[in-house]
């Protein structure tokens, strides 16, 4: 995949494909001759050029959306290619490293935050990968517009950012911060977290349910079960046994009842598939607390679960996560994130290789941790969901 094809993939654009207007110039000259091709071929061309024009025109407005931020912006596009995405951001006075930081993890807390200088910080995100098939990945542009939702815009509001430089942390040369606009006076004053920061980590920013991307994912019913560890009805099966339908119907009642039939056992097969998903997905459930969005997890490439306790509970739940302490988010006392790892999920039929929540360790941190949870504290709701892309 190459650098337009992966930038066409962030902004969902579909990238007009050269084989249309030559497949198409093809079929005219073999069908209605050279001469009168001509012209329609040119039309031809000339409609996937200008296709071709809007497709950059696309690209280049979704390269611009960061020019609204109002501080300048540069490197927007090599940060989206970085194998290692970092920004600089050069602030106006001095701000408190252990705030930003902070504030940053109260968004993700994968995210890292670095003091380069005076006033200059660099923040290093991890790409994210677009398919299981193709290594590729492509920067974070949705963690990007959070950061800048809930740190970087307050942080410019308070304190003031006087630009930002993006690109690859191994090549990205730090911003020299330009004279500071702050008398030395006002230092201490300035090294305060901006109140619009402490509200931040106070509060946290993640939404009280995570994503549900995979709503919209095709064949949603095979993917859960191929997920869940089991093989869905085949549709070449399907399709043998309403041949062997039409067959029958021929013979017997003549076409019509043979085309009944047939989609008679295609429905079946259908219903069949979306029984066997929804009694899986039962599996998941029959607690004393509900437990929603298991569905969505099980086909997010970054699957997470946020749990809300009926009161506060760090520290019972640092004492019992054990090997998950190191993934979870606060976002109050009450509520927190935990981003469970994503496995490669084995095509079938008519679903290709996914990235998905792993239903066995989830099975097995439910019984190791959310049940005596529930027991010591209470759980007032298990809300799962995620991201399709997966996090490299």
């Amino acid at each position: 995949m190459n650098d337009k094809e992966r930038l066409a993939r962030t902004f969902d654009v579909a990238l007009t494909r050269v084989a249309v207007p030559t497949t198409i110039i093809g079929g005219l000259f073999m069908m209605i001759g050279v001469t009168a091709s001509l012209g329609v071929g040119g039309a031809a061309l000339a409609l996937f050029g200008a296709s071709r024009l809007y497709d950059e025109h696309k690209l280049r407005k979704g390269l611009a959306e960061v020019n609204q931020w109002g501080f300048p912006v540069h490197g927007y596009r090599e940060w989206l290619l970085a194998n290692d995405p970092a920004f600089d951001v050069e602030l106006e006075r001095d701000t408190g490293l252990d705030i930003l930081r902070s504030s940053a993890a109260a968004v993700d807390r994968t995210v890292t935050v670095e003091r380069r200088s005076d006033r200059v910080v660099r923040f290093l995100t991890r790409p994210v990968q677009l398919s299981v098939q193709d290594p590729a990945v492509i920067g974070d542009r949705r963690l990007l517009f959070e950061l800048h939702d809930r740190v970087l815009a307050p942080l410019h509001s308070d304190a003031g950012i006087v630009g930002m430089r993006m690109g690859d942390n191994a090549t990205l040369a730090s911003l020299v911060a330009s004279k500071p606009k702050t008398e030395t006076a006002f230092r201490d004053q300035a090294m305060t977290a901006p109140p619009a920061l402490q509200e931040l980590v106070h509060v946290g920013t993640a939404q009280m349910k995570p994503a549900r991307e995979a709503k919209k994912r095709v064949a949603r019913a095979e993917a859960i079960i191929l997920a869940s560890g089991e093989k869905p009805t085949s549709g070449c099966a399907l399709a043998f046994f309403s041949f062997i339908g039409v067959s029958m119907g021929a013979s017997a009642w003549g076409y019509l009842g043979g085309f009944l039939a047939l989609a008679g056992i295609m429905g079946g097969g259908i219903a069949i598939t979306r029984l066997k998903a929804k009694r899986l997905l039962q599996l998941a459930g029959g607690r004393p607390y509900p437990i929603e969005g298991y569905d969505d997890w099980l086909l997010s490439g970054r699957p997470i679960l946020d749990v809300e306790t009926r009161e506060p509970a760090r520290d019972v739940v640092t004492s019992m996560l054990g090997p998950y302490i190191d993934r979870i988010t606060w976002i109050d006392d009450t509520l927190f994130r935990i981003e469970t790892e994503s496995r490669i999920v084995e095509g079938y039929d008519n679903v290709a290789t996914f990235y998905g929540g792993n239903a066995k360790e989830f099975l097995d941190l439910r019984e190791r941790f959310l049940d005596p949870l529930h027991t010591r504290v209470g759980i007032v709701a298990v809300r799962m969901g995620g991201y399709v892309q997966r996090r490299v």
